[in-house]
């Protein structure tokens, strides 16, 4: 079975996006990764039962961690790169 693994560029609140790759994490049993994850937000994910990597921890995020998402995400998937994996990419800044 092939692992699945969804990349997302922030999750910093909870809207349409991020409800969307959390449930489709859950249907799919896939492990997200993330640059930016709010941790005031671990008690909503909590419940979906996830596990989330994520490269920085910051409740505010600001223009230049947008920056550095884009470049995370040109590299992230090289370092990731594996046989019999899935990669969805999902998120504004991800491509």
């Amino acid at each position: 079975m092939n692992k699945i693994k969804i990349f997302n560029d922030n999750i910093d609140f909870i809207g349409g996006g991020e409800r969307l790759i959390l449930n489709l994490a859950v249907d799919l049993k896939a492990e997200i990764y993330c640059y930016n994850f709010n941790p005031e937000l671990d008690k909503y994910i909590k419940k979906y039962n996830l596990k989330i990597h994520s490269k920085k921890k910051i409740i505010k995020n600001n223009f230049l961690f947008k920056i550095f998402s884009f470049f995370y995400f040109l590299l992230l998937p090289l370092s990731f790169k594996s046989e019999g994996t899935t990669e969805i990419y999902s998120g504004n800044f991800s491509f």
